[in-house]
């Protein structure tokens, strides 16, 4: 196999490169490639055989073993070497902090971030904002973006999703109109928490402001901007909205797009069309999830019809094999409740 890393590295040795930095460059390269071939033990005996690792032998090992301990690990051998990590390490060690999560060791890292003057650095700081979102410490990840001398694209949509992913919709949505005012390019991202924010609010001229944008700027076919929209109008109430723009973007929409859909029509009480789009989204091959058998049950519910709202919590059980949620346990009870039944 031409592509094998493995062959690749023989023809390095073969080669006897002169020159330490142009070999050190070749190795750093081969630990990548061993890494993306999934040959751990490979990379990190490779790494071992680096004379004096640089910040970007380093990096390479700690993107290898990233959203594990060992990332941590690996970062606290570095600066025992001592090598000083760069904007990228930063990055990649904080994702892994939010991913774990690991809220002290990202802490101490923003500290030497800034110890190290590269805190309010834009690829530092917009990864500073997503380990903030992500523990859900929204006004933290605010304070340093505020602090950015120069924000960019990528850091106002950081921000933006941010907020609005721990329940502070009116500041992502002043964000996002700051973002466009400093003459931004609004991206996907951005674009769908804005709508997410909207839809918190059950802000319907604003979802309709925002979804003008996103004609204006190409993105109203983007399947994480279709799913927002069919989610914003459907929680604004706006269920035929939302289906338009559900059948404009169904060729591109996954099952979340799905479900969001049949939640605006659960919203309602619309057994009918939830069980309806339930076959379809079967036809096309896609596999239900909790969040679409509670959809349908929330739609039983809110009709008072506890027998069909029973029947689908044991139909996801028995033939989906999907554990129940304490939601959907909520729902039931609250069918019961609605049907005039005792518990």
């Amino acid at each position: 196999m031409e592509s094998d890393p493995r062959r690749i590295h023989a023809q390095v040795i073969k080669k006897n490169i002169a020159g330490a930095s142009e070999y050190r460059f070749q190795l750093n390269n081969l630990v990548t490639l061993y890494f993306k071939s999934h040959l751990l033990p490979y990379a990190v005996r490779l790494f071992q055989q680096i004379p004096s690792p640089n910040v970007v032998s380093w990096t390479t090992l700690i993107s290898g073993h990233s959203n594990t301990p060992a990332a941590l690990h690996h970062f606290v051998s570095m600066l025992r070497h001592p090598t000083l990590p760069n904007q990228r390490t930063l990055a990649i060690i904080l994702k892994t902090c939010a991913s774990l999560p690991s809220l002290s060791f990202g802490v101490q890292l923003h500290a030497l971030s800034i110890k190290l003057s590269i805190a309010t650095e834009p690829y530092s700081a917009s990864a500073l904002i997503h380990f903030y979102s992500k523990t859900q410490l929204p006004n933290n990840a605010r304070k340093v973006f505020d602090e950015i001398p120069h924000s960019d694209a990528v850091c106002f949509s950081s921000v933006i999703v941010g907020l609005a992913q721990n329940s502070k919709p009116i500041e992502a949505l002043s964000y996002f109109a700051d973002m466009r005012a400093s003459g931004f390019g609004s991206t996907d991202y951005s674009v769908s928490a804005a709508l997410r924010a909207s839809a918190e609010l059950a802000a319907l001229e604003q979802c309709k402001m925002i979804h003008s944008h996103s004609i204006v700027t190409g993105l109203d076919s983007n399947p994480i901007v279709g799913t927002a929209l069919v989610d914003g109008y459907g929680k604004c109430g706006m269920v035929n909205d939302a289906r338009l723009v559900f059948d404009e973007n169904l060729p591109t929409l996954n099952l979340i797009g799905w479900n969001a859909m049949m939640s605006s029509y659960a919203q309602q009480g619309d057994k009918e069309s939830v069980t309806e789009l339930f076959s379809k989204m079967e036809n096309q091959g896609l596999v239900p999830d909790q969040y679409t058998f509670l959809s349908i049950m929330t739609a039983f519910c809110n009709s008072g019809l506890f027998n069909d709202t029973e029947h689908w919590f044991t139909k996801m059980e028995s033939e989906y094999k999907l554990e129940p949620w304490i939601e959907h346990y909520t729902c039931l009870v609250g069918a019961i409740g609605r049907s005039g039944r005792r518990p």
